[in-house]
């Protein structure tokens, strides 16, 4: 225990959160193990799959070369899966030559501080502190919520302990408000990115911070509603005519009265002026500096007192209001650096967004194949402030994305897809495999015909719009919605645009009576970027890791789920082939299909100031190939 306190004081992670660690009672030795083995899985894989350091695999043993140190680290008992990743080792050391000893790593910032060693003439020194810097802030935070996540799972699943039921099957009894389990489903995922060394990071957040506006912690946000003028507002809507008071005052009622209420206060006329919300952190640490002359010549009023009661999706800065279930999402700009990434909200994406959503909904309309199986969240609304340069405008925007709840049936769920991987409490098994089992599949040739499905649902949509019109959609599991009804996959929701790629030639190609283009980086000329994207989200991030899991759960080998994808991506080549121009179609088979595949270099983007919207990537092998 001394040891583990004192691994916490160097971090100064004891100090900061002394009050919380003894008010809570929190136990230091069981979750720092935990957090470190997991952080030590991620850094390796890093280094693995971004080719930080020369490696081999033998025996079981993956080996990383440290030439200039004459040593190596040495990761024991390690099963290689697909697109080089593992789940699970024993330990790894450092195996000095020079001093003939070998050493046993369990810290992830000691791990760091050899890589640095080895690599210092090849990265600046400078960043690689301040990526050490955001791991550690990684690991800190992921105590927090590891700890939150065990208590959290022992009140969701509290009739594991009666009656070890599947837990969907108590959502299926009568009367249950589905809905409210809907949105339960996007505070359950607390595993975050498989592969992300920054995963949890969120530099700039204290620990209150965390602990009061961080999604795994299912906190009341107080959104505040500040006035801002209409002459210094710009506004893009989906609709051309579109009463921004009179749908806000709709959805928002409560929060509009007393708005209203505020400025005939003030004496001011509310005719002058448009609501327009806040997150608290934001109010407090940038806006009252940053916009201090807009404050001061009334153009920007910020209210203490009045605001919208909401609470975090999976996304801590896109929140649900919490007194009507129906509202539409309010997504916000948090000045912070949250898993590696400054998380303003570009004035670029508000005034592209809804057009975007403008485009899929007429694709939708054109394509009913693409349609039943998948769904958008579309983005209604954006604000921003006008005459103000686009970085300082980032720290003061607004969108607003229909609820999906305006998008189920009352017998239907959505589980947002990074829930599908948390673990029962009971079982141990992942809520996926539960509903396979609800859906009456309980075998593996069961499963084998499940995920069948799901693939042809996921590939006939996101792959499909793909080829025709050049889109790929951000599909990874926190944009990507499940919908199941009894345990039975029906079709998916996407939401969020701000990460798309279009290929500007193939949307270009189809008439879609669009008013205003798009501007980049949205659309670009560039069809790798493009195709990078469907490769890392769709195909890596959101099949490949039910790959895994599966894999895992029935002890059968990957390559079989993988026949499933290769088999659904030809069948949707064969039918779309004449609908797809030649030359692009065999480029595109050949290179989802034959050709290694891109793996986003996530470690590396940090640690080469690159973390640029297109990304850097390496290359593995292509589990599709035969």
């Amino acid at each position: 225990m001394k040891l583990v306190e004192e691994n916490l004081k160097k971090r100064n992670f004891v100090g900061k959160n002394k009050n919380y660690l003894n008010k809570n009672n929190f136990s230091l030795s069981c979750y720092l193990s935990e957090v470190n083995r997991q952080s030590l899985r991620q850094l390796l894989i890093a280094f693995l799959r971004e080719r930080v350091l020369e490696n081999y695999y033998q025996a079981g043993n993956l080996i990383f070369k440290l030439p200039r140190l004459n040593a190596s680290i040495y990761v024991s008992q390690v099963k290689l899966n697909s697109l080089f990743r593992f789940t699970e080792f024993e330990k790894v050391y450092l195996i000095d030559r020079k001093k003939n000893n070998m050493e046993l790593i369990t810290d992830p910032i000691h791990l760091l501080e050899i890589v640095k060693t080895e690599l210092d003439t090849i990265f600046d020194l400078e960043q690689w502190e301040k990526v050490t810097r955001e791991v550690n802030n990684h690991i800190q935070n992921t105590i927090l919520i590891t700890r939150q996540k065990d208590k959290l799972r022992t009140e969701l699943f509290p009739f594991y302990s009666e009656s070890h039921k599947n837990y969907f099957s108590e959502l299926s009894e009568k009367n249950k408000n589905l809905l409210d389990y809907s949105f339960k489903f996007e505070q359950l995922s607390f595993n975050g990115h498989p592969y992300h060394p920054f995963a949890k990071t969120k530099v700039g957040f204290s620990t209150d911070d965390i602990l009061r506006y961080t999604t795994e912690f299912r906190p009341k946000v107080f959104i505040l509603l500040a006035a801002v003028h209409k002459k210094s507002m710009c506004m893009e809507t989906l609709h051309s005519k579109f009463e921004f008071t009179e749908w806000f005052s709709e959805y928002y009622p409560n929060a509009w009265n007393s708005w209203v209420n505020e400025l005939e206060k003030k004496n001011l006329n509310r005719e002058d002026y448009i609501p327009f919300p806040v997150h608290p952190w934001q109010a407090a640490n940038i806006v009252r500096n940053l916009f201090a002359d807009h404050i001061t010549s009334n153009d920007i009023i910020l209210f203490d007192n009045v605001g919208i009661g909401a609470s975090p999706t999976s996304s801590f800065r896109t929140l649900a209001p919490i007194e009507n279930w129906y509202a539409p999402y309010i997504k916000l700009p948090i000045g912070i650096y949250a898993s590696g990434v400054f998380r303003a909200l570009s004035v670029n994406s508000i005034k592209n967004t809804p057009k975007i959503t403008h485009i899929m909904k007429n694709i939708l309309l054109k394509e009913p194949h693409i349609s039943e199986r998948l769904a958008i969240l579309p983005e209604v609304c954006g604000l921003y402030l006008n005459a103000v340069d686009d970085v300082k405008a980032r720290h003061f925007t607004v969108i607003f994305r229909e609820n999906v709840i305006n998008y189920l049936s009352n017998d239907e769920i959505a589980v947002v897809v990074s829930a599908l991987f948390e673990k029962s409490l009971e079982n141990n098994s992942s809520l996926f495999i539960d509903l396979i089992k609800l859906a009456g599949c309980f075998d593996y040739e069961g499963a084998l015909n499940y995920f069948s499905q799901y693939v042809d649902l996921v590939l006939g949509s996101y792959l499909d719009l793909y080829l025709i019109y050049g889109i790929a959609l951000e599909g990874h599991q926190q944009n990507t919605l499940a919908i199941f009804q009894n345990g039975n996959i029906k079709r998916f929701i996407a939401r969020d645009f701000d990460g798309i790629e279009i290929f500007a030639d193939s949307l270009n190609s189809h008439d879609l009576t669009l008013t205003d283009r798009l501007s980049p980086p949205f659309v670009t000329d560039n069809k790798i970027t493009v195709r990078n994207q469907l490769l890392h989200t769709v195909y890596q991030l959101h099949l490949g890791e039910l790959v895994l899991l599966l894999s895992a759960h029935f002890q059968y080998e990957e390559k079989n789920f993988w026949t499933i994808i290769r088999n659904k991506t030809e069948e949707r080549f064969d039918i779309l082939k004449k609908r797809v121009d030649l030359v692009r179609w065999e480029e595109e088979y050949h290179a989802i299909l034959k050709a290694d595949w891109p793996v986003k270099a996530l470690f590396r983007m940090r640690l080469e100031k690159q973390y640029v919207r297109e990304g850097i990537f390496s290359y593995i092998s292509n589990p599709l190939a035969i």
